[in-house]
């Protein structure tokens, strides 16, 4: 008959149930509780006494201890490269939790992890009284790097990330407290392409606002800078098709104002006196838009204009037709269809800001040269 004895032994706060039969040894762990970390070993070694894990010291990028449940026990988040030696180096992120026995591995990210994940911290930062994990990730590809998101948090039944889908390049990522409600936003700024081929670009921030456990983290806004006629009048026309007029004028007189304003000096002179005329035309629609017995400033832009008549610019006659429909009718819709019929009357080729364009430029499709026929 076999005897078994069974005792307890306490260690630094942990258990040991030591069995002896047939002169075997079995160790059983017991979760330690957030408050209980012995002193003596470093969160490394705790890390993989408690996991199993035998992650060396140089294979740890980072290495957070938290209870992100609410249930006393604490809770791993671990950053590690996987093949230091590798041609290519691949990293992966972790979540360890317990269920009061063992550690084992609650959430995961490696696949296409060639750059180093980035730990930026463990806090409740959308005031829903839960712990989030915050963690970006970088992917680069021949000319610009890719920066995606993760808000991890255990939501009561499973491990969700609220900031699904948010990303940007290259990627400069902040969380920000934009009106002080104790809710941080996500603030994401990029939009620039390292490639010659990419053509005129601009910077972009995107600011993602918190809308709860079912949506998490949505885009609420997007700045786009200011800083070349181009976009200027991309973004008065698109003021426009959204009835924004005093906008839209204030748009459009900045070109009219700045008409050498450029942040990288790519707009030949055929591209930059068709800009400016057309930024003229919204204008001339903003003014009547706002006062339709405004026809006087109308005209003053519009001979305004006539410095810009050279080549096949069919915008400066394109802003004559619209102010003569609109004399005509008085209404500033038909004026401004009359306007982009003469505007094409060219063709496209002639109609278009661009001989040629960027991959990652921003068009206006021609089709929108009367943005109020697209309302």
């Amino acid at each position: 008959m076999t005897i078994t004895l069974v005792f307890m032994m306490v260690l630094g706060g942990i258990f040991y149930w030591q069995t002896r039969e047939k002169s075997e040894i079995h160790e059983l762990t017991t979760t330690p509780s957030a408050s209980s970390l012995p002193a003596r070993l470093s969160l490394n070694d705790q890390f993989r006494k408690d996991t199993g894990r035998n992650y060396a010291d140089n294979q740890i990028l980072w290495l957070e201890q938290k209870d992100l449940t609410g249930d006393g026990m604490y809770e791993y988040v671990v950053g590690m490269a996987k093949e230091r030696e590798a041609p290519v180096s691949s990293y992966q992120w972790q979540i360890f939790a317990s269920d009061g026995v063992r550690y084992y591995v609650v959430y995961n990210r490696e696949e296409g992890l060639y750059q180093a994940p980035e730990f930026h911290q463990q806090a409740d930062i959308n005031a829903d009284g839960k712990e989030e994990v915050v963690v970006t990730e970088r992917e680069c590809g021949a000319h610009t790097c890719f920066v995606e998101v993760f808000i991890v948090q255990w939501n009561g039944t499973k491990w969700v990330n609220l900031a699904e889908g948010i990303e940007a390049f290259p990627g400069i990522f902040e969380l920000q407290d934009e009106n002080e409600d104790g809710i941080q936003e996500v603030r994401m700024e990029g939009g620039l392409i390292s490639s010659l081929g990419a053509g005129l670009q601009r910077e972009v921030t995107l600011l993602y606002a918190y809308e709860g456990p079912m949506k998490g983290y949505a885009l609420s806004r997007t700045e786009k800078k200011q800083n070349d006629i181009y976009f200027i009048m991309l973004d008065a026309n698109e003021a426009l098709r959204k009835k924004e007029w005093v906008k839209a004028g204030e748009l459009a007189k900045m070109v009219l104002e700045n008409p050498n304003m450029t942040d990288s000096g790519m707009a030949p002179e055929r591209s930059r006196v068709r800009i400016v005329s057309y930024a003229g035309i919204l204008a001339m629609i903003s003014v009547v838009a706002q006062n339709s017995d405004d026809i006087g400033r109308a005209e003053q832009i519009r001979q305004q204009l006539e410095q810009y008549r050279e080549g096949d610019n069919p915008y400066v006659e394109a802003a004559q037709t619209l102010l003569q429909i609109y004399e005509e009718t008085k209404d500033v819709s038909k004026a401004c269809s009359a306007m982009e019929t003469k505007s094409l009357a060219g063709g496209e080729a002639v109609a278009d800001f661009f001989e040629s364009y960027g991959y990652a430029q921003e068009r206006m499709n021609l089709m929108n040269i009367c943005p109020l026929l697209k309302l």
